[in-house]
């Protein structure tokens, strides 16, 4: 019998966590399980760096700019916290200037060797753990701006899987929520805050990607399927 793999969030056709689980004999399922909504912002300060924390936060705040009638131009250097942040700029036709490991502690570390004393902007989702600025807060000065809103989606029905690929702290605490009374199968967490969150769920059992990314989430999932 095959093997089955979740990930939380929707799949694009060149998706590394599909193709390489599809190509190892895996069944692969991907959805969001959680809803997002843009929150309208007022006019962003000027600033030395824009630093995102996920895709979201990327389309969501230049959504906004364009709003405003300002251009992507306007703030001189990008940063993202991971190469899937990264990616989400590439297709806004921004070349970022920073990619971290999407792990926070790693990423501030570095950020802080080329950007201490300057002005960030952190562009978030309303329950962001702001992770990075928080590690960063008394070397650099932050400027906050809450760019969208993100919820439970409680009408999404989970299928029994082998392993469960999860990608942001609220797709954690939502995956635990909704399996409910059911066993858990093995959990792929996609880096360090994910885990945290699973923790404060209750959840103990799971791995952590050694990078923020799919491709790194599906080798967790086949290493973890050797070692059985």
């Amino acid at each position: 019998m095959s093997k089955s793999a979740f990930i939380s969030r929707a799949l694009a056709a060149d998706s590394p966590f599909r193709d390489l689980l599809l190509s190892a004999g895996f069944e692969v399922y991907g959805q969001s399980l959680v809803k997002f909504e843009p929150i309208a912002y007022n006019s962003p300060p000027s600033t030395d760096w824009v630093f995102c924390y996920s895709a979201r936060s990327v389309d969501f705040f230049l959504q906004g700019l364009e709003r405003h009638g300002l251009s992507t131009a306007d703030f001189p250097k990008y940063a993202a916290i991971g190469p899937g942040t990264a990616d989400a700029l590439q297709r806004w036709s921004i070349t970022p200037h920073f990619i971290g490991t999407g792990q926070p502690e790693e990423t501030a570390a570095a950020f802080l060797t080329i950007a201490e004393g300057r002005r960030v902007l952190f562009p978030r989702a309303e329950q962001s753990r702001q992770s990075v600025q928080r590690l960063l807060s008394n070397a650099i000065q932050v400027a906050d701006l809450v760019v969208y809103r993100n919820t439970i989606d409680t009408s999404v029905s989970l299928s029994n899987t082998d392993y469960a690929a999860l990608t942001s702290p609220l797709n954690a605490q939502a995956y635990v929520a909704l399996r409910g009374d059911q066993p858990l199968p093995r959990i792929v967490a996609i880096g360090k805050t994910t885990a945290h969150a699973l923790r404060e769920v209750g959840v103990d059992a799971f791995r952590i990607a050694s990078q923020s990314s799919e491709q790194a989430l599906a080798e967790t999932v086949l290493g973890w399927e050797r070692d059985t």
